[in-house]
């Protein structure tokens, strides 16, 4: 079994390789990627966004007096790798030949949403929330002890990080690993936070 898996692998490598070489290959765009599992004995590399979920577990506390309508689209890093594998094995195809751009992404989910999801999961309450908008953000940047980061500062200014149109699997006719923020958590094994 395992040398079928190796044996496929060279030949995807060989076709990448000549793809590379004619110059005919995809641009890809990625949002927000998640990956691996927050456990000592991860069988893959875990991504920043996968163990930024930690942390936010700490801030769901305050997060969820807080409301923030910014859109955004994710993906798992399996979905990218199951796609990547298949536009290298079918690159000969007419429908794929020559360059092109691709967004990876699933549908897109607000913060707002996440929140909720996250408090959902952590069996935890909103009473009530106040919505953040950019001017309120940019007045807090300067007022409380916040070094903004360029990417924050850009971010602000984007606020929505909604794409049209987005590629994951189904775009190939193959089913998403991690299609939904749920699906994130549970492969993340992401511990519940204790906060009330």
């Amino acid at each position: 079994m395992e040398q079928n898996i190796f044996k496929q692998n060279m030949s995807v490598l060989k076709d990448l390789k000549r793809a590379l070489l004619q110059k005919k290959h995809s641009q890809f765009s990625l949002h927000w990627f998640f990956g691996g599992t927050l456990h000592k004995r991860s069988k893959y590399p875990v991504s920043y966004l996968t163990c930024g979920l930690v942390e936010i577990n700490k801030w769901l506390w305050l997060a969820r007096f807080l409301k923030l309508n910014s859109k955004f689209h994710f993906i798992h890093a399996n979905d990218i790798a199951q796609i990547c594998g298949f536009l290298i094995k079918n690159h000969k195809k007419d429908t794929y030949k020559g360059f092109k751009k691709f967004v990876l992404g699933q549908n897109f989910i607000s913060v707002d949403d996440a929140i909720n999801i996250l408090l959902k999961r952590n069996k935890m309450n909103r009473y009530f929330s106040i919505t953040l908008t950019k001017k309120i953000m940019k007045i807090l940047l300067r007022i409380l002890p916040i070094k903004a980061t360029p990417w924050d500062s850009f971010s602000i200014k984007k606020y929505d990080f909604n794409h049209d149109p987005i590629t994951n699997p189904e775009t190939f006719n193959l089913k998403s690993y991690a299609k939904s923020l749920n699906d994130i958590l549970r492969l993340a094994k992401l511990p519940s936070c204790n906060n009330n």
